[in-house]
């Protein structure tokens, strides 16, 4: 899987998520994916489509009902590699976080604390 050759290059490691979190592209109100694994950097989604390499979205995973946060992460990402699961049903999609304002950062931190 590339997600080992990225990992090595990775300047921190991703936690993986067990919980079922969707993140949902802000400009078309649609599920890009379920998050996999979570970094102050980075996250990783399993996606039902492919996703265009190098794209930017707005991203929101909701998370006001969720027992992790009483708030909503929302952060800007860019798309930067994308596989085919074994399957070639599903597609592991890596981003890189490129805007994270400090109330999201404090929010990721308390994602990863929970999931560490």
């Amino acid at each position: 899987m590339m997600e080992k050759d990225i990992s090595e290059r990775r300047k921190e490691p991703r936690i993986p998520i067990a919980a079922s979190l969707p993140v949902i592209d802000q400009g078309s109100g649609v599920p890009l994916g379920e998050l996999v694994n979570l970094s102050r950097h980075g996250m990783m989604l399993l996606s039902p489509r492919p996703i265009e390499i190098n794209r930017v979205f707005q991203v929101t995973i909701p998370m006001s009902d969720s027992r992790f946060s009483n708030q909503d992460l929302s952060v800007g990402v860019e798309s930067l590699w994308l596989e085919a699961d074994d399957c070639r049903e599903r597609f592991w999609v890596g981003f890189q976080i490129i805007d994270c304002s400090p109330r999201m950062v404090a929010v990721v931190e308390e994602l990863l604390r929970e999931f560490s």
